[in-house]
């Protein structure tokens, strides 16, 4: 196959976004078929549709009903007293091991985001961030009543790179559901 074959057939299979001309895409709108590319998608539940065939259907994915979020609400709290309880019951053993905690703090901000988004039915929204990121939060404050009866917060916060742990740890969560 010479190159001029080759050129003409690429030519015949490269389509343009219709609302970004310059940008190459293979992506087409499920409903009208128009070509789009990932900057015009809006992602529904029926596949990648162009932003008119979607106007006034918002995406279900944002859309948290309240009794998702008060399940929500309620699994991030138990989650967060028995995670907690369990990490300031180990802490002693956990700290031991070189690396350990901080893995174990990603751990529980992981669990409690996962928790956070299948009770929520994979839903994605602003409001289950803030849920899942208090909840580990309150995980790592619950960590520091039971490891030394109620000083240890202070004791966790000292430890060098306690704070970016924390901070690692609801990062993690909050990206679960966000």
């Amino acid at each position: 196959m010479d190159t001029e074959e080759h050129t003409s057939q690429h030519e015949e299979m490269v389509h343009y976004c219709a609302t970004h001309r310059d940008v190459e895409t293979g992506l087409a709108c499920s409903r009208c078929g128009k070509y789009i590319c990932p900057r015009c998608m809006v992602q529904t539940s029926v596949g990648a549709r162009c932003r008119e065939c979607t106007r006034g259907q918002g995406s279900h994915i944002y859309d948290v009903k309240p009794t998702q979020l008060a399940l929500a609400i309620v699994v991030a709290a138990v989650m967060a007293v028995g995670l907690g309880t369990a990490w300031g019951r180990l802490f002693v053993e956990i700290q031991r091991i070189p690396f350990l905690p901080w893995l174990v703090a990603i751990g529980v901000g992981y669990i409690i985001g996962e928790g956070v988004s299948m009770v929520s039915n994979r839903r994605r929204a602003t409001i289950l961030a803030w849920v899942a990121g208090t909840a580990v939060v309150a995980a790592f404050i619950i960590t520091g009543f039971v490891y030394l009866e109620g000083s240890g917060v202070r004791f966790l916060l000292r430890v060098p790179f306690g704070i970016l742990t924390l901070g690692i740890a609801v990062y993690v969560a909050v990206n679960r559901v966000r």
